[in-house]
């Protein structure tokens, strides 16, 4: 069934937050374009978004201008989309939990490479691109322990040069 048909799934979210038993609703969800058709609905307050804006994946960019136009909020998750922008990309990787292509691990490694070359670790520069793209809001990153926490509080402060951020949008 539609979610946005009527009696719906978004009527229905609709009329709890109207009944004041929930602040906002949001969307989330993996395929830009069916992401798209319902933040042009109107009716959601908050997008998420994963694997989709990291610095090997931009295909949210449309849809996160068109969320932030609309006043949403937007949450960026998976910033090392399942885990190869988190350490040296390995050749038998695929991104986003292996949905992605063989040229997105090929990118990965030049990325890495690149990373080194200014002694910046890749998920610094990872954590870093999903947490200041324009209209983001947060960034969430999930932790398989809680000493994760800090590392990763380590990452988001390191400093990378105006030379790096170059090199790897080539």
């Amino acid at each position: 069934a539609d979610a946005a048909a009527p009696g719906g799934a978004i009527e229905a979210l609709l009329a709890i937050k109207s009944e004041g038993l929930v602040d906002a609703i949001g969307i989330a969800g993996g395929q830009v374009s069916e992401m798209t058709r319902y933040v042009e609905t109107d009716a959601f307050d908050v997008l998420l978004t994963h694997n989709r804006l990291t610095l090997l994946d931009r295909s949210a960019r449309p849809l996160v201008d068109a969320a932030t136009e609309r006043g949403m909020g937007v949450l960026n998750a998976a910033a090392f989309g399942g885990g190869i922008l988190a350490r040296e990309p390995r050749p038998d990787d695929r991104y986003a939990y292996g949905m992605g292509t063989a040229s997105q691990v090929e990118a990965a490694g030049l990325m890495y490479e690149a990373c080194a070359r200014f002694g910046v670790p890749l998920s610094a520069a990872a954590l870093r691109f999903a947490a200041e793209a324009p209209g983001v809001d947060g960034v969430l990153v999930g932790a398989s322990r809680p000493d994760r926490i800090d590392a990763f509080l380590d990452l988001a402060e390191t400093e990378i040069p105006d030379e790096l951020w170059t090199e790897l949008e080539t």
